[in-house]
C-alpha cells in the first residue's frame, strides 16, 4: 500500500522512537511482555548493533533488570485441568530471539556472573 522508501522511512522513525521511549524507560518495564516485539522492530529497522549496545549498557549498569528482561521472552501455556493461564518455560524460541539482539556471551556471562560469584566463591569466577 506504500513505497519501498515510505516503508523505510517509517520504519526508521519506527526504530527512533523506540530508541527514545527505551533511553528514558526499559521497554522490558514500560511494556512487559509486548517489550519482545518492539526489540525485535528496533533492531531489524536500525543497524543491528544498537540494541545490543543499548541492552549490554543497561544490564552492566543494573545487573538485576536481567530477569524482568528474561522474563518478557516467557511464555504463557494454558493448564488442562483448570483452564487457566499460567507461565511456560523458558523455551528455545525465547532464546533465540534474545540472542538475536545480545551476543551469546554476555547472555550467558551475565547470570554466572550474578549468581555464582560470591566472595566465597571466588576461585568459580574467572
Amino acid at each position: 500500500m506504500i513505497s519501498a522508501e515510505a516503508e523505510q522511512r517509517t520504519s526508521a522513525t519506527l526504530a527512533e522512537r523506540i530508541r527514545t521511549y527505551a533511553d528514558e524507560t526499559p521497554l522490558y518495564q514500560g511494556f512487559g511482555r509486548d517489550a519482545r516485539v518492539l526489540y525485535w522492530l528496533w533492531n531489524r529497522h536500525s543497524d543491528g548493533t544498537v540494541v545490543a549496545t543499548h541492552l549490554r549498557a543497561r544490564f552492566e549498569a543494573n545487573p538485576d533488570e536481567l530477569d524482568q528482561f528474561l522474563d518478557t521472552y516467557v511464555g504463557e501455556a494454558w493448564g488442562m485441568e483448570a483452564g487457566l493461564p499460567r507461565r511456560a518455560d523458558f523455551g528455545r524460541d525465547g532464546y533465540d530471539a534474545i540472542v538475536r539482539l545480545i551476543d551469546t556471551d554476555f547472555f550467558a556471562r551475565s547470570p554466572r556472573v550474578r549468581f555464582e560469584c560470591h566472595p566465597t566463591k571466588r576461585a568459580r569466577c574467572s
